[in-house]
């Protein structure tokens, strides 16, 4: 019998996801639509264009509705974190099914996709992108991946120390972290990373057939993360839905004001 805790969990979690397609649909129209400012643009140009045009109206108005619907249910699945709510009950039972079904292999196979994906590996990375953009003069580029990946790991920092919530205890732990766990940085950090990356590699050339896998494939990388931290031991299911919804909060604030001007 399926009880409380777990309708709301599954209530919960069946809105992320509807929100996480809400963000690819926005994206998705976005990059397709509009050209990204990658090219020897002035840094900070002013176009009246682009701010009259109907077209991007519609699409920030979009962006506004994933903004507050992701804000809202992060709200929510936080005020369940502080006060101990029906979605930590879920968070125990699943970490607990999922240690107790770990096996060598998928504990090796995942501690590779976790480590390759911590901040402190993505951050340099995306360094090193805003440093090649910077060196082709591709300033909104540039900026684009600095402001968006560096930023959400600084916010993800201050998340983690404001809520100071402690990550799961398994009497033979796979991993152990003294750090807080709530919301999940690695799945902020890959969100953010490949959500910005695969904007940049579809608008360098803007064709939907690149969107059309580019995009799945972040997807997928994102979720491989998020599962890593579950199965791993690192992380709680709520962490990693409320880092989806920050990660999504920030790609939304960060890429509608900073990437697109209207196509000639």
């Amino acid at each position: 019998m399926v009880t409380a805790p777990w309708l709301i969990a599954g209530s919960i979690f069946l809105a992320v996801a509807g929100i996480s397609s809400l963000m690819l649909v926005w994206m998705w129209r976005m990059i397709t639509l509009y050209q990204p400012v990658i090219s020897n643009t002035p840094l900070f140009t002013h176009s009246k264009e682009r701010y009259s045009s109907r077209d991007y109206q519609r699409l920030r108005r979009f962006g506004l509705i994933v903004l507050a619907s992701a804000g809202l249910l992060f709200a929510l699945i936080a005020e369940n974190v502080v006060n101990g709510g029906a979605l930590t009950i879920v968070d125990q039972e699943i970490a607990q099914w999922l240690h107790a079904h770990s096996t060598t292999m998928l504990t090796q196979c995942l501690l590779v996709i976790t480590h390759l994906h911590d901040p402190w590996v993505l951050s340099p990375v995306a360094g090193l992108i805003t440093v090649y953009y910077i060196w082709k003069k591709r300033w909104y580029a540039a900026l684009s991946v600095l402001l968006v990946v560096q930023g959400a790991m600084l916010l993800n920092l201050l998340a983690k120390h404001s809520f100071q919530r402690a990550r799961p205890t398994f009497d033979d732990p796979l991993i152990t972290l003294a750090t807080y766990s709530f919301p999940s940085g690695h799945v902020v950090a890959s969100t953010v990373f490949y959500g910005t990356l695969a904007a940049l590699l579809i608008s360098q050339k803007p064709r939907h057939h690149r969107a059309i896998y580019i995009l799945p494939i972040a997807f997928v990388m994102v979720i491989l993360v998020a599962f890593s931290r579950m199965y791993l031991g690192a992380h709680y299911l709520s962490d990693v839905l409320a880092a989806f919804l920050e990660a999504m909060i920030w790609l939304v604030l960060c890429l509608t004001p900073l990437w697109f001007k209207r196509l000639k």
